[in-house]
């Protein structure tokens, strides 16, 4: 079967770092790229004279045509195919990644903007039945083979495993894989938390990490443990400056997020302060 990496592209700057990694993990995996330009309805919207929508329209549909033409040329050396679409722009690539078995898609910082790909990305994950991998405009290139080193953050759902598992094929040969369990001060600072709730907290990170190494044993991947203390979002972010990993794996939802299709809070805040790229899977 083949792999088909489903890139979503708006042309702006914070697009072509997705372009990147996509045609890196294509080369890598040996996959196809269907490169996706959106004309998103909701900039036709304010225009109320038919003629000059229509022109507004063709316009954006020609910005995407070179847009997508473009990216591909990026990608000469893989198999690509492009297409235009119009409409809502998470919706139409949620339908588009039907076939897929990974989204990429840039991710900028202005989530007060309605067109903006990180608000995108929010709904794209909420809803995707496949991983997606967001990248920031301003993070490192990625890498010529597979990833040299993961961080996969868990609290014991089986949400952060399976981005790991989405990940496993995409690790060089002689990758490192940190586990990282966060011991939530928010939790055991509460004025009746009693003391012996650290003990049990850390005793459940432990059980999480031999569950995610027991995981990593077949094909044998070289593990690093790591249970630290603090506020969830902000212990993640230390931890990445300090492990400069390649990749970020989190989970959509967290252990108490339910089956409801949302994002998670510490995904949802990792998007938008993370400086490398971040896996999350369904």
């Amino acid at each position: 079967m083949t792999i088909r990496i489903l890139l979503a592209t708006d042309g702006r700057t914070r697009s072509d770092r997705a372009v990147e990694y996509a045609g890196a993990l294509g080369r890598y995996l040996d996959a196809a790229v269907d490169i996706c330009y959106v004309v998103d309805d909701r900039l036709l919207e304010a225009v109320e004279a038919p003629a000059a929508a229509d022109s507004l329209t063709s316009e954006l549909r020609t910005l995407g045509t070179t847009v997508v033409e473009e990216a591909a040329q990026m990608l000469d050396d893989l198999e690509v195919t492009t297409a235009v679409r119009q409409g809502i722009p998470h919706r139409v690539l949620l339908e588009e990644a039907e076939s897929a078995t990974l989204i990429v898609t840039g991710r900028s910082v202005d989530p007060a903007d309605p067109t903006d790909q990180l608000a995108n990305t929010d709904r794209i994950l909420a809803s995707a039945d496949v991983p997606v991998l967001s990248v920031p405009v301003e993070g490192p290139m990625p890498p010529e083979g597979g990833f040299p080193s993961a961080l996969v953050a868990t609290d014991g759902s089986e949400y952060p495993e399976r981005a790991m598992a989405s990940v496993t094929d995409w690790l060089d040969g002689d990758a490192t894989v940190h586990g990282l369990y966060v011991v939530d001060s928010a939790i055991y600072d509460l004025a009746d938390a009693p003391r012996s709730i650290i003990g049990i907290l850390r005793r459940g990170g432990e059980g999480a990490l031999d569950d995610l190494a027991t995981f990593l044993e077949e094909p044998p991947i070289r593990f690093r443990r790591h249970i630290r203390r603090g506020r969830v979002t902000q212990t993640l972010l230390e931890a990445i400056d300090e492990l400069e990993p390649a990749v970020v794996c989190v989970g959509r939802r967290g252990r108490t997020g339910g089956n409801d299709p949302i994002v998670g809070s510490t995904t949802r805040m990792l998007l938008r302060q993370a400086p490398v790229a971040i896996i999350a899977s369904p």
